[in-house]
């Protein structure tokens, strides 16, 4: 459960894919004084310069991150895949590399499932929910699209557009 929710919310904050989130490995996160956050993003599927991407996490992101290492026996430093394995009896499980595609997205369908949001008419959440759920909040909050679209480290606008038309068609110019 911790590292479900550490995921979910480092997803959230990052605006990172699945596959992306799947990858992160302890050594990409540097831990500032004030208890936040850099998460060096080394592969992407919208990064074409070589120069891996940035993305910030919060001091509650990093809590919920270094919480989980430590039920899980596990530390900060090292190489190793941040969001590790786990056995079926939710013990770590060392063995293999990243998390699959397939069980981030396990992972979000078990949050909708226990937040009960399908009797709130809230769509099932998928491993991309995280990045389009905060562009929207992004946009709801006022940020314009080139804020957003660095947030997301999109190279158009087109995606913003896309994920937001609801929120960006009531703030018409009309």
């Amino acid at each position: 459960r911790k590292r479900d929710l550490a995921l979910l919310v480092v997803a959230y904050e990052t605006l990172l894919r699945a596959s992306e989130v799947a990858r992160i490995r302890c050594q990409h996160i540097k831990l500032n004084p004030d208890g936040t956050a850099v998460l060096t993003i080394p592969i992407s599927k919208t990064n074409h310069s070589g120069e891996p991407d940035k993305a910030p996490l919060s001091r509650q992101a990093m809590r919920l991150i270094l919480e989980y290492l430590e039920a899980a026996g596990r530390k900060l430093e090292g190489g190793d895949q941040l969001f590790g394995k786990v056995t079926k009896h939710n013990k770590p499980a060392y063995a293999g590399g990243p998390l699959s595609v397939d069980t981030v997205e396990k992972i979000f369908a078990k949050a909708w499932m226990e937040l009960d949001l399908e009797r709130l008419g809230i769509p099932r959440w998928s491993g991309h929910s995280a990045r389009v759920g905060a562009s929207q909040d992004l946009a709801a909050e006022g940020y314009n699209t080139l804020e957003i679209m660095q947030a997301g480290r999109w190279t158009s606008e087109r995606m913003v557009i896309r994920y937001c038309r609801d929120i960006l068609a009531g703030e018409s110019a009309m």
